[in-house]
């Protein structure tokens, strides 16, 4: 994986992967396998495996809760003492 590709690796996992999606490359393209009930996508690049999550989540939303992942939607989540979010200036 060349220094773009993995630019691009951990972008997605980043947005998607944390909570959403298991994002996977390899020499054949990319994956994104959902975490609620492991529908796959499969892409050649990572510019259209994006698109295909953006699709997906779209049309059908990864519930906010998944055992074993917890409660906050993509990574994110509340502080539990002040109910904001993390970096927020509220």
């Amino acid at each position: 994986m060349n220094q773009a590709d993995a630019n691009q690796f951990a972008n997605l996992r980043y947005h998607w992967g944390r909570r959403a999606y298991e994002i996977t490359a390899n020499a054949s393209g990319w994956t994104a396998t959902r975490r609620d009930d492991g529908s796959a996508v499969h892409c050649r690049t990572a510019a259209e495996l994006a698109e295909q999550i953006r699709r997906d989540y779209q049309a059908r939303p990864v519930p906010h809760y998944l055992p074993g992942l917890g409660s906050a939607r993509l990574g994110h989540s509340r502080q539990a003492s002040t109910g904001s979010w993390p970096g927020s200036m509220i």
